[in-house]
């Protein structure tokens, strides 16, 4: 009942995976509004980025406690002497660290395009409205209102060419790098000790 229960877990866990990888594949693609004003400095999706890390750090405890569970089962020797059975705890070790980055990079580097194609193309839109007031800055004459007028207008565009260039191109900032980088350092210590259990037993 117990390895039922485990299994059942882990599998309703992969299924959510599938879900939010191809539900967020479909969003992407409809080209999302994306706002390099943002305080986020993410074009608003940094949002996005926080709770893909919540849903892979639970994915990846749910996966540890099922292989700490099953590696540290009290199996009958022919079990675990066996090479078929040695292979599968090995896999279940990697699984939740696999899934996990699945569950935090596949979506992210949807994102990442979309910030991208974003970015490069207000860039376009800025320089050529730049030059344009440029140019027409240099063939004002002698109009000195208009000539304000379009030194106070390349300001305003190189304001926003300067926010669009603050913007990441990945949804996660500082906090959420150093949150993953908590969540799967100490999750690999909680691995590394099945790791040892698991090496004891094939020692003996």
């Amino acid at each position: 009942l117990g390895f039922f229960i485990s299994g059942y877990i882990c599998g309703m866990a992969v299924c959510g995976i599938r879900g939010v990888v191809v539900t967020l594949t479909q969003y992407f693609k409809s080209e999302p509004m994306v706002d390099y004003t943002n305080p986020d400095k993410c074009g608003g999706f940094l949002f996005f980025g926080d709770a893909l890390i919540i849903f892979a750090g639970v994915t990846l405890r749910v996966g540890l406690l099922i292989s700490c569970y099953i590696l540290h089962y009290l199996w009958h020797p022919d079990v675990t002497e066996a090479i078929l059975p040695r292979v599968a705890m090995w896999l279940w070790i990697a699984l939740p660290f696999v899934l996990s980055l699945t569950i935090l990079l596949a979506p992210a580097s949807r994102a990442n395009q979309a910030l991208m194609n974003h970015k490069i193309q207000k860039e376009v839109e800025l320089s050529i409205a730049i030059d344009k007031a440029k140019n027409a800055l240099l063939q004002v004459g002698t109009d000195a209102d208009k000539a304000e007028e379009l030194r106070h207008e390349i300001e305003y565009y190189d304001m926003l060419r300067t926010r669009l260039h603050s913007m990441r191109v990945w949804p996660f900032n500082d906090q959420s790098n150093i949150k993953a980088i908590v969540l799967f350092v100490s999750n690999a210590y909680v691995a590394f000790e099945s790791i040892g259990g698991l090496l004891e037993v094939g020692g003996k």
